[in-house]
């Protein structure tokens, strides 16, 4: 079957977005336009210099300025702040790197840590917990859309199952254990087999009564492609609630540490002077 795109424009159209993206970074990082409108007015003066010295000077300085935060990740205000910082991680051995990711944690013009910012033991006690409901909703989601889509309740004992075309099994049951009740058992009605499956007779009857259905199959795909959906959607949320937190996680945790680094390079400094 021909497609409705042809691959060229495709591509063309997958390598500016690739484009935009890479653009839109690159000014998020910088928190500035300053790339886009100087690229803009090289495009329109070319190579040509500002004649005013002093307009001259503030956009190279500008130029300056938005390179080191584009590379440091610090969002420094003055390139004499960014030249004490340079001086001060040289001095303390601490990369720029670190620096970036403690974010709004750390003081660019004193050079020390907000321990006034980093969360409390109660916070994140109550983070972690929250963070492995969210994991455990999220594997939960996961492992049903794959392995167990179809659940259902027996109405008349309020049995978690999982239906299947041809057979239906017991949720909370032992893996490679207890077997699954299939149209074969509801046809030999062996009684050994059919206790087997730890379904009660009642339930055993209501069960066998389903697969006389023929809508059964139907029913039983459209009930899984329906569960697979909203599984999917359960997934996605609890993923970005997990998402959400990441970035807030690895900005203390490179705070915490940094502080702690700080603190024993202070008590060193103090135990030198002293002997």
């Amino acid at each position: 079957m021909e497609t409705l795109i042809s691959p060229i424009p495709l591509l063309t159209a997958s390598l500016s977005a690739i484009a935009i993206l890479g653009i839109a970074y690159l000014c998020w990082r910088a928190q500035s336009l300053h790339f886009l409108l100087r690229r803009f007015w090289l495009l329109v003066h070319g190579n040509k210099d500002i004649p005013d010295p002093r307009i001259q000077a503030f956009t190279h300085d500008q130029t300056s300025l938005y390179a080191f935060r584009l590379f440091s990740g610090t969002q420094v205000q003055s390139l004499a702040q960014a030249h004490e910082l340079i001086a001060w991680s040289e001095k303390q051995q601490v990369p720029m790197a670190t620096i970036s990711a403690c974010g709004d944690c750390f003081d660019l013009e004193n050079h020390r840590v907000y321990t006034n910012k980093l969360p409390g033991m109660p916070y994140r006690v109550a983070l972690f917990m929250w963070l492995c409901t969210l994991i455990f909703f999220l594997g939960v989601s996961i492992f049903v859309a794959i392995a167990k889509p179809g659940l259902a309740t027996l109405k008349a004992t309020d049995r978690w199952i999982v239906l299947n075309e041809d057979s239906v099994e017991m949720v909370f049951a032992w893996p490679l254990v207890t077997p699954p009740l299939d149209r074969g058992d509801c046809q030999k009605q062996n009684p050994a087999r059919l206790q087997t499956t730890g379904f009660s007779p009642t339930e055993i009857q209501t069960i066998c009564e389903f697969f006389e259905f023929k809508e059964w199959r139907d029913h039983i795909t459209q009930t899984k492609k329906e569960q697979r959906k909203l599984l999917f959607i359960l997934g996605l949320i609890c993923a970005a609630c997990i998402a959400i937190y990441i970035p807030d996680i690895h900005k203390y945790y490179h705070a915490r540490e940094l502080h702690k680094k700080l603190t024993q390079t202070k008590e060193r400094e103090i135990e030198h002077t002293t002997t």
